[in-house]
C-alpha cells in the first residue's frame, strides 16, 4: 500500500471484478485478495488488487492452426 492510496471495500473490488459481491467476499476471507481489517470493515488496497490480478494471468491458449 502506498501513502495516500484510497483503499476499496469489498463491493467496489466486485464491481472492479465483475464478479458477484458474495464472490468477493469469499476470495476476500479465504485470503486470496489480501485485504485489511479495519474495526468491523474489510478494505482493500488497489495495489493488492493488482498484484491478485498479475497472479492470476495466464497467456491465452493456441487453438488451430497458426493462430
Amino acid at each position: 500500500m502506498t501513502p495516500g492510496e484510497r483503499l476499496m471495500t469489498v463491493p467496489e473490488v466486485a464491481h472492479q471484478l465483475h464478479v458477484n459481491v458474495y464472490t468477493a467476499w469469499r476470495m476476500v476471507l479465504a485470503g486470496r485478495i489480501p485485504s485489511y481489517k479495519i474495526g468491523r470493515c474489510r478494505r482493500v488496497s488497489p495495489t493488492d488488487l493488482a498484484k491478485f490480478l498479475e497472479r492470476c494471468k495466464e497467456p491465452a491458449p493456441r487453438w488451430g492452426r497458426g493462430w
